[in-house]
């Protein structure tokens, strides 16, 4: 049976066993040279890339592949002018990763590219370097060499298949890896060859080689696969006749990895109709059927004969296929039906194997457990090289679904057991950690979490995940807390579960506000490091007892940092984070007027944070709920208005907090409360009007001087109420002055023109009278005789114009002849710099005057 007869049966996912050999291999040695060189080494790159594709064409499955953006998008990062040269395409076992890099492959070759190809699985442990590896791929010289040379300074693709068997956590042959490092290392004097490594996503995050060469941020870039998405495994199936709707969610969520519905797709149509959990419920169903199909032509017991043979000589030798020669007492039509049944794969090279290493290992668990032997025994006489790890998770993955009590209870010996190495005890903790775990496998664990090592340190860690949290959650939390030795061993895993259980958390800890020794500063290292709005009512206790107090001098005697508090709670509820935010300030406001202060800032209770983010926190938190801000942060800014009007207006009425509007630039604490204030009644005054009502009341009862106007000021411009806001406007002549340091009336200005449109006429006539007598005592000084009538042409210039008098018209027409060339200008863009008034600095000083 020869490669591509077995391979219609077979499927294009990530990491198929299939095994793609040159026709004949040439002699080890360095890159050819003489005339014919160029072309030997095209000749020798296009023979591997057609192998690699043809491979790819012969195993798609019946249905097709499922559409996916991923090849497009990863050469466009190779072509892209800030892209790196060399792309770690990832992603789980069966994610489809090979089945990538063949599209990837054809859309680099479409475009011209010389492109090569080739699979480290295909290698074996002996080739050690990257001349070594070409020999055994039968290329002529080193794969990077021979793409560097046939490239000849232009665009070309170098793909490096199933690096995972090259893994020092997964691999079969983890010595090699040093190969690849040198083609890498070749290739650094070539970035015009691009390169695709792929791999397992736990071999990258594992292998200290990998996780280093993907840290190489300027180089280096990491794909990543994800799971189909509904609608691409739904095409797939209706494709191949099978209604999604019929398919329960469960089996649906399962399909969406590649691996698996190439499995689906290869059962009868019957079979497509029922449920499944897991790959192993696949190839349950997979084997039945292809046992069945396979026994009507074999003789009784050959299938488990063939198989139980192939398994066993696999494991014995560590590896994924073995010679053809050791099956010879088989007949050879006996092993071609079970390659046309696409259960073994026989290759070029004279190997023969399972179609996929995850079938191997599934027959190897299947077999064991029914055969009674004991996974610890095996392990410890079996050398426990890093192709055991698939085993074992196999046999655990077979007895957690088979018999639960003996899966407990080979996962408590192999994790306690001195003859069982440390990299298979991870496998242990590792099935573990994807348990559904009950109450009865923590009980089965518990004994041993409580040490001092490795192992109990890591059963204890599996609380934070959240069905071990759930399994241990009968009783057992409440007891651990309420034992002083215990709190610091389960104290970490019970914060780390606020991520998925916060309420129940907060529910456990609740009972420790008020005690005493060190639950203070547990609980304020809890709030701070995993703030939840299930945990507001006991944040806000903890804030009003003074543990977030900052001392003058910047110093806090608990060590608490409420900013780091704030910035967390702002990203899951805004409005919560605005609460607190509330409480907060209104405890430095309490601090300060213990200390005779009414301005926090001033005062030292409250920090500024020059060039710090804090503001900007603020701002964004106010720009995602504008009425929580008005309810928290609104009374903090009148009341902080108000004592500096009274305690600095009488000095200068610029001198008070917020006399002239804050920078929107980077903006220090206080000018981004102020800030959050005035764009959150803009924000509100336009999309619900009446629900600025109540704070329009409290704004215009307050005496907060220029801070407070400005902000009634630039509310009432937006708010539908134009005789309201004339009318307040009128009340006072301050208010005809009222902008920002370089358009000292513009905001009056602005509300001027928003409300004569729609005004009563009465109330236009009376703000008319009223400005055709404005004039400021400032432009009435000999010194300023060239500014006279300045202001009542910025604000007369804004009645609208369809309402205006000819008495207003003919005052315009004498202003304009006066200022037309210098027409009001409104408050420049927020930059880095200062700038200055539009009149003189001894005009400025006058402007405090009525």
């Amino acid at each position: 049976m020869d490669l591509v007869q077995a391979s219609e049966h077979g499927f294009a996912v990530g990491s198929w066993n299939q095994y793609v050999f040159l026709e004949a291999p040439r002699a080890a040695g360095s890159a050819p040279h003489g005339p014919d060189a160029a072309d030997t080494a095209r000749r020798a790159a296009l023979a591997a890339r057609q192998r690699f594709q043809r491979r790819g064409r012969s195993v798609r499955p019946s249905f097709g592949l499922a559409a996916r953006p991923h090849a497009q998008e990863l050469l466009d990062r190779l072509t892209a002018a800030d892209g790196p040269t060399t792309i770690v395409c990832e992603g789980p076992a069966g994610m489809g990763k090979s089945a990538v890099a063949e599209e990837v492959i054809e859309l680099a070759a479409d475009r011209g590219w010389p492109v090569l190809p080739f699979r480290m699985d295909e290698v074996d442990a002996g080739d050690r370097t990257a001349q070594a590896v070409g020999s055994r791929l039968g290329l002529p010289s080193s794969p990077a060499v021979l793409i560097a040379q046939v490239a000849d300074g232009g665009p070309a693709l170098l793909v490096v298949d199933q690096l995972d068997a090259v893994s020092s956590y997964s691999g079969r042959i983890p010595e090699v890896f040093e190969a690849v490092d040198e083609m890498l290392e070749t290739l650094a004097t070539s970035p015009n060859v691009r390169v695709v490594l792929v791999a397992r996503t736990v071999d990258v995050e594992k292998d200290p080689r990998l996780t280093s060469l993907v840290s190489q941020e300027k180089t280096v870039e990491r794909f990543a696969l994800g799971l189909l998405d509904d609608e691409a495994v739904r095409a797939v199936l209706e494709q191949g006749g099978t209604p999604s709707e019929r398919l329960g969610a469960e089996t649906m969520a399962l399909l969406r990895t590649p691996l698996h519905l190439a499995v689906f797709s290869r059962l009868t149509k019957t079979a497509r109709t029922t449920a499944y959990r897991s790959l192993q419920d696949l190839y349950d169903r997979y084997t039945d059927e292809k046992r069945r199909e396979a026994e009507r032509s074999l003789p009784p017991e050959a299938w488990t004969a063939i198989t139980q043979h192939l398994v066993e000589e696999m494991s014995r030798r560590e590896t994924v296929t073995v010679p053809y020669a050791l099956l010879d007492r088989f007949a050879r039509t006996d092993l071609a039906v079970l390659s046309s049944a696409g259960i073994l794969l026989h290759a070029e090279n004279g190997r023969i194997g399972f179609f996929h290493e995850t079938y191997f290992d599934y027959l190897f668990a299947r077999s064991f457990v029914l055969a009674g032997h004991d996974l610890h025994d095996f392990l410890a006489a079996s050398g426990q090289a890093l192709f055991r790890r698939a085993q074992t998770r196999q046999v655990l993955e077979h007895l957690r679904d088979t018999d639960r009590a003996a899966f407990r209870h080979t996962a408590v010996r192999l994790l306690t057991s001195d003859l069982v190495r440390p990299h298979l005890r991870f496998v242990v903790l590792a099935v573990l950690e994807q348990l559904d775990a009950t109450s009865e496998d923590w009980a089965s664990l518990e004994p041993h979490a409580w040490g001092e090592d490795v192992t109990a340190d890591s059963l204890r860690r599996l609380l934070a995940l959240p069905s071990w949290f759930e399994a241990a959650d009968t009783g057992r939390w409440e007891k651990w807390l309420a034992a002083p030795e215990g709190v610091p061993l389960v104290l970490p895993q019970l914060e780390w579960s606020t991520l998925h259980h916060p309420a129940r958390v907060t529910e456990l800890l609740e009972p420790y506000r008020d005690a005493d020794g060190p639950w203070r500063q547990r609980l304020l290292s809890w709030v701070q490091s995993r703030p939840s709005v299930h945990a507001l009512e006991l944040i806000l206790a903890l804030i009003g007892r003074g543990d977030f107090d900052v001392a003058p001098d910047g110093s806090s005697g608990t060590g608490a940092d409420f900013w780091r508090l704030f910035e967390q709670l702002a990203e899951e509820d805004a409005v919560a984070a605005l609460q607190v935010l509330g409480a907060f300030l209104t405890r430095g406001l309490r601090q300060a007027a213990a200390a005779g202060h009414g301005d926090p800032f001033a005062s030292g209770h409250l920090p500024t944070r020059a060039g710090s983010s804090l503001g900007t926190l603020v701002t964004e938190a106010a720009e995602a709920a504008p009425s929580a801000a008005l309810e928290h942060v609104l009374p903090f800014v009148v009341a902080v208005a108000r004592a500096s009007h009274a305690a600095l207006a009488d000095v200068s009425l610029l001198r008070p907090r917020w006399a002239l509007p804050p920078s929107e630039l980077q903006p220090d604490l206080d000018e981004a409360l102020y800030g959050a204030v005035h764009e959150s009644l803009r924000t509100l005054a336009q999309r619900d009007p009446s629900s600025v009502t109540e704070a329009m009341g409290i704004l215009t009862a307050a005496e907060g001087g220029r801070a407070l106007s400005f902000l009634i000021c630039r509310a009432y411009t937006v708010w539908d109420r134009p005789d309201e806001a004339l009318a307040w406007l009128m009340s006072d002549p301050e208010h005809a002055r009222i902008g920002w340091m370089d358009s000292a009336c513009w905001a009056s200005r602005e509300l001027i023109a928003a409300t004569t449109k729609r005004c009563e006429d009465a109330t236009l006539e009376r703000l008319i009278h009223l400005l055709l007598r404005l004039v400021p005592s400032w432009e009435r000084v000999p010194e300023n005789r060239a500014l006279f009538g300045r202001t009542q042409y910025v604000l007369l210039d804004a009645v609208d114009e369809r309402r205006r008098s000819t008495v207003v018209q003919r005052r315009l027409g004498e202003l304009e002849r006066k200022f037309g060339q210098h027409p009001p200008v409104g408050p420049r863009n927020s930059t880095a710099h200062l700038v200055g008034a539009p009149v003189p600095r001894s005009a400025g000083e006058h402007m405090t005057e009525d």
